[in-house]
């Protein structure tokens, strides 16, 4: 590291007090664990008297741009000096390899004075000042300028660091958004199933090309793109993951490449290196596709012009302090990663300061912002987690979390006989008025015995009347006031063990985790559900096997679900 040699003064006009000065107050005054990212940059500019500062968290292709202000605090365009710096090779190496000590350098104009470190807890960060290219940073600066770069390296390891609070809160408005949408999830959906059911009852009894059958056929399309929002915001606000589920990465992202491609205009190259051998994640396999189409389809919407959008993956081992730096659910275990890097305009300064920060916040226009929601919901769900930053180079890079998943005892399959179903005698709980009348209305059409119970306490006394004499499914909402469908099921449990439910919710089925619904006999439909598939729905679950008692008892396994189409 340059610098001054014995008692030599620092010539006039020489910034390395003031820079001294603002090291000294911040690693033995009150500044020690307060204050933010910008505030600091502010101060070590206005010290160096130079146009900015920046600091960037370095990965190893690209970097995190953390803040870049003026001495005023003024934010500036999020540019890193690296196209600059890059030209050092042997210095560039250095900071690849930075675990503590500080390295500095100048550009080759000598107008951007740099420093990398690496703090406590595994991170590299690069720190610069920028001026105009007459200014010529004396060794006593440089000097001056690597002990500020270790006060930073002070403040950054501090778990309790404004740049981990930031995130902290950012990531608990995102809970309380999710919270509130999971809540809306459940009424929307009744509604849109009522919509969409008595459009389908209209088009089976109105005269084709009549104007009613016209006017149904558009309430039918315009309830189909209403349940397609609706299944975006249930992604994103979904509470806990599959049990037990993987799937093959490499699999998923050679499908979604392709899908992509088949949707890229001209001039869009998309490079994939994934290995075959890349381990399983512990993701369901539509979640997995949700993710990877969502991240993909931003990556071909910044490249407008063509460019390239490159994939790689590879496995790590994230520490405790690597999972306080992602967005998602993230715990210390092994992880696939992986990267999706643009050569787009990557994201302005003020998108970078919105993001995430804004649950719904969209740079696109007629957009409702719900693709990274969506992705951070479901890496959330499976304890995952990502990061989204400009890229060293330019563009954009997203970097995705996924825990490998964890080999299942192999468990050996036992015969069974499917029973005999003595009728189609079904009881229908919902606390919905609108949802029962559909449901009863499509079952009856069908030829089935129906009878309605309006709440969990009428089902139970209309299910404990029938005696032996019962019902062959009992097909209940989840969610109502009073009992609800998972107390009424356990209720029924206590009168017959082998009583047959059809659960109905809005919520997808990782919010269905209670383990001892997870046998034969216990099946969710999702809301919201046209006619026909509420009598596939049906009918499955009149016709599934029952396990032998013995053998169910106590099995863990996923819950079966059915597609509400």
């Amino acid at each position: 590291m340059p610098g001054p040699s014995g008692n030599t003064l620092a010539p006039p006009g020489d910034r390395s007090r003031a820079l001294l000065d603002w090291a000294h107050a911040h690693l033995v005054g009150p500044g020690d664990s307060q204050g933010r990212p910008d505030e600091w940059l502010a101060g070590i500019a206005k010290a160096g008297a130079c146009e900015g500062a920046g600091l960037a968290e370095l990965r190893d292709h690209d970097a995190r741009i953390v803040a870049h202000v003026d001495f005023r605090g003024v934010v500036l365009p999020p540019e890193l000096p690296w196209h600059e710096i890059a030209r050092q090779r042997e210095w560039l190496d250095r900071v690849q390899s930075t675990r503590g000590p500080v390295a500095t350098t100048t550009t080759d104009d000598e107008s951007v004075l740099a420093a990398a470190f690496g703090t406590a807890d595994g991170r590299r960060w690069l720190v610069w000042l920028a001026d105009e290219g007459s200014r010529r940073w004396s060794p006593w600066e440089t000097a001056a300028f690597a002990l500020t770069a270790h006060t930073l390296d002070r403040l950054l390891s501090n778990e309790n660091s404004p740049a981990a609070a930031e995130l902290a809160k950012r990531q608990a408005r995102l809970e309380q958004s999710a919270e509130i949408v999971h809540r809306l999830a459940h009424d929307f959906g009744n509604i849109l199933t009522g919509i969409l059911g008595f459009s389908e009852l209209s088009l089976s009894v109105a005269d084709v090309g009549s104007p009613l059958h016209g006017f149904a056929v558009e309430i039918r399309r315009a309830a189909q793109q209403g349940v397609e929002f609706m299944q975006a915001l249930r992604w994103f606000s979904r509470s806990g993951a599959a049990v037990g589920e993987s799937s093959a990465l490499s699999e998923a992202v050679a499908q979604e490449q392709q899908r992509l491609l088949d949707k890229c205009p001209t001039g869009v190259d998309v490079r994939c290196n994934v290995a075959r051998s890349i381990p399983a994640v512990a993701v369901e396999s539509e979640a997995l596709h949700q993710v990877l189409r969502q991240v993909l389809e931003n990556a071909r919407d910044a490249l407008p012009s063509g460019g390239t959008i490159a994939l790689t993956t590879r496995t790590t081992e994230l520490t405790e302090s690597d999972c306080r730096q992602l967005y998602g659910g993230a715990q210390p275990a092994q992880f696939v990663e992986l990267q999706v890097a643009d050569t787009g305009s990557g994201f302005s300064a003020e998108a970078l300061e919105r993001l995430f920060a804004e649950p719904f916040f969209s740079t696109k226009p007629r957009r409702r912002g719900l693709g990274l929601a969506i992705v951070y919901g479901i890496l959330r769900s499976c304890r995952g987690g990502l990061t989204v930053a400009n890229g060293l180079r330019g563009g954009a890079v997203v970097r995705l979390y996924f825990p490998v998943a964890v080999k299942p005892e192999i468990i050996p399959e036992v015969s069974v006989s499917p029973p005999s179903v003595a009728g189609n005698r079904v009881l229908v709980v919902d606390d919905d008025p609108m949802v029962l009348q559909l449901v009863c209305a499509t079952l009856q059409q069908a030829g089935y015995g129906v009878k309605p119970a309006a709440s969990g306490d009428e089902a139970l006394a209309s299910y404990t009347a029938r005696g032996d004499d019962g019902f062959d499914l009992v097909l209940s909402d989840v969610l109502m006031p009073g009992m609800n469908g998972i107390d009424l099921a356990r209720q029924l449990l206590v009168r017959d063990a082998e009583v047959n439910v059809l659960f109905m919710s809005g919520q997808v089925k990782a919010d269905f985790p209670e383990p001892e619904f997870q046998r034969g006999q216990f099946e969710m439909l999702s809301k919201p559900f046209r006619p026909d598939g509420l009598l596939r729905a049906v009918r499955s679950a009149l016709d599934r096997r029952l396990p032998p008692p013995d053998a169910a008892v106590g099995e863990a396994g996923a819950v079966p679900y059915l597609a509400s189409s």
